[in-house]
């Protein structure tokens, strides 16, 4: 887990939260119109990353579930930062190990 403080830690989790309200607003429009896959971006930590990935509105909502799990392209992990909880052949789902609210209090 990271320390209390860590810059690194602090901007992985603004990138992530950054990546997905971006994600959010284009399926809460995309899913009104279609039942289809819609492309999102990755929503790893790191600042250059802009891959794409297809998740149906469903998978979306349940991914999110919770406030600290995010979408991601496979093996697009911080191990000391989030693990794993599922993954299939287009994302994985990763889960903070310490609450994006407490890392940037």
């Amino acid at each position: 887990m990271g320390t209390e403080g860590d810059p690194r830690e602090k901007r992985v989790v603004k990138n992530e939260l950054a990546f997905r309200a971006y994600n959010e607003r284009r399926t809460s429009f995309e899913a009104t119109v279609a039942e289809e896959a819609i492309p999102v971006v990755c929503e790893c930590g790191d600042e250059n990353c802009f891959a794409a990935l297809d998740i149906l509105p469903e998978e979306w909502e349940a991914a999110h579930a919770r406030d600290d799990q995010f979408v991601v392209v496979a093996d697009h992990v911080y191990p000391d930062l989030e693990r794993v909880v599922d993954r299939n052949d287009r994302y994985w789902i990763v889960q903070k190990l310490e609450p994006p609210s407490e890392v940037l209090s």
